[in-house]
């Protein structure tokens, strides 16, 4: 699903998170014939892109998202993992493309090198890097971070608001920072602990994002992503 800005003049994609973050959506579960069929739906809408499970964490996981990348077929399908090289051979493994986040800790070494590792390994699979709750970097931090990641081989680089601390002015400000220092897609990740998910992410596309992470009805962690 694209959605043409005509006051930034971009093309904005949605990436539907809804079978990955919905499921920490607290005392939610889906069967894998219920991702199976909650899959189907953001394809008839129009949306070509999701994340639809965590392969690493558990062998339900890899058959799941197995099963969506051999049957819904026309959507860039993604599975989560850390910047490990275990879990990024997890999620090879399952055919999907691979989204990773980077430690909460930092240390980046480790993560970059698993970067360096999946574009080598799997060239033909996308590579998504996450960092992990942009509002605890600098502006400097985050900028150099990106770059880093970027020429580690990321092809899109998320900006998520994690803990959902920001307001649509900051996380606006973040975003642009990052669009002036890196070439590659940016996305945004946006919780709703204060009720500002779906304004902090329409001010990032404003700012120059091109991808959207959403979940239908906003299931997510805590209190939800954009809706």
């Amino acid at each position: 699903m694209h959605y043409d800005t005509d006051s930034v003049g971009l093309s904005v994609e949605v990436s539907d998170d809804t079978l990955r973050e919905g499921m920490q959506t607290p005392g939610l579960m889906f069967s894998i014939e219920e991702k199976l069929t909650i899959a189907q739906a953001p394809k008839e809408a129009g949306v070509r892109r999701m994340v639809v499970a965590h392969p690493p964490a558990h062998v339900s996981e890899v058959e799941a998202t197995r099963e969506i990348v051999r049957r819904v077929t026309d959507v860039k399908v993604f599975g989560l993992g850390r910047a490990l090289r275990s879990d990024v051979d997890a999620i090879a493994s399952t055919g999907a493309n691979v989204s990773i986040h980077l430690p909460f800790e930092g240390g980046y070494e480790r993560a970059l090198e698993a970067c360096k590792y999946t574009k080598d390994r799997y060239p033909n699979l996308e590579l998504s890097v996450g960092l992990v709750d942009v509002s605890s970097y600098s502006h400097e931090r985050l900028v150099r971070t990106a770059v880093e990641f970027e020429g580690a081989g990321a092809d899109v680089i998320e900006l998520p608001d994690t803990t959902g601390r920001l307001t649509p002015r900051r996380y606006g400000d973040l975003v642009r920072r990052v669009r002036e220092a890196v070439s590659c897609k940016l996305s945004v990740h946006c919780h709703d602990d204060r009720g500002l998910a779906v304004a902090n992410s329409l001010a990032g596309v404003e700012a120059g994002a091109e991808l959207v992470e959403a979940a239908v009805m906003g299931l997510g962690e805590r209190n939800g992503i954009a809706d």
